[in-house]
């Protein structure tokens, strides 16, 4: 589902996305990498759960070193 939106998603400050799974999860940090880092996540149970990206474009320089 993101891969169809990868065009509009740079533009995006924040981005919420649920995961099922250890594989989806790290299928989405590869998505975002470029644009995103992750902000905030909770795990659920196991390898499920919620994350937040941010726009790199939104952090301060030097506050991700």
């Amino acid at each position: 589902m993101l891969t169809s939106l990868e065009l509009w998603l740079k533009d995006i400050k924040v981005i919420y996305v649920e995961f099922g799974s250890e594989q989806d999860r790290k299928q989405i940090d590869r998505l975002r990498d470029p644009s995103h880092i992750i902000w905030r996540g909770i795990m659920s149970q196991g390898s499920q759960g919620c994350l937040c990206y941010l726009s790199r474009s939104y952090i301060p320089d030097g506050a991700n070193d």
